[in-house]
Order: C-alpha cells, then sequence, then structure tokens
C-alpha cells in the first residue's frame, strides 16, 4: 500500500472571518459556525489542522499535545543520547 492510511479534512461554510461571520449573524446556524470558528481561526494562522474534539455534542478545539507539533525536520536530526 502506498500514501498515508488516512487524511484529515476539515470543511467550512464559508471564509469564517469576523467580517464574514457578522454578515451570517441572524443565520439558523450561527451556534454552529460559532463552535467552528476556533478550528478555522486555529488552521489560519498555523496552516495545520486543529484538534477537535466532541464535548456533550459540541465542538471543541484545543491546543495540539506536544507530539503533533514536532516539525519533521527537527524530528528527523534528532540523535537519541546513547547510554552508558
Amino acid at each position: 500500500m502506498f500514501g498515508q492510511p488516512s487524511v484529515q479534512v476539515s470543511i467550512y461554510p464559508f471564509r469564517m472571518t469576523d467580517a464574514n461571520m457578522k454578515r451570517h449573524k441572524y443565520s439558523n446556524f450561527k451556534d454552529f459556525w460559532e463552535q467552528l470558528k476556533p478550528g478555522y481561526d486555529y488552521f489560519e494562522q498555523t496552516r495545520k489542522p486543529p484538534t477537535v474534539s466532541v464535548v456533550n455534542g459540541r465542538y471543541v478545539v484545543s491546543k495540539p499535545l506536544s507530539h503533533e507539533v514536532v516539525q519533521p525536520q527537527l524530528a528527523s536530526n534528532y540523535t537519541a543520547p546513547r547510554g552508558k
């Protein structure tokens, strides 16, 4: 098998800028879109998919765990210390 076993995809209903959120403030979907906005903002800042969980039926975006933020080029240069 080639490639990755899975790929995370995040899809947003529109560019969720503050101005666009204000334009849609009377939408029936406003509460749902406000749950998505932190994930959109995180992706816009980092260009990495957000870590998203469902808590009590709502989407919650959290900071990535430390192992998720290791840059591949740094990890590939890491040499484990040798035991004595």
